[in-house]
């Protein structure tokens, strides 16, 4: 597993944005929670 580079962080957070509308921001900026994205194989 390792940390995803900026080219893949863009895409991914283009695809969630896909998925979750204008709620992005909410998901990923929510005080209750931390995420760090890792890429294992092929998969985030």
């Amino acid at each position: 597993m390792r940390p995803l580079d900026e080219a893949e962080t863009t895409v991914v957070f283009e695809k969630l944005l896909k998925f979750t509308d204008n709620n992005l921001k909410n998901t990923v900026e929510s005080p209750a929670r931390r995420y760090c994205f890792r890429l294992q194989k092929n998969r985030v």
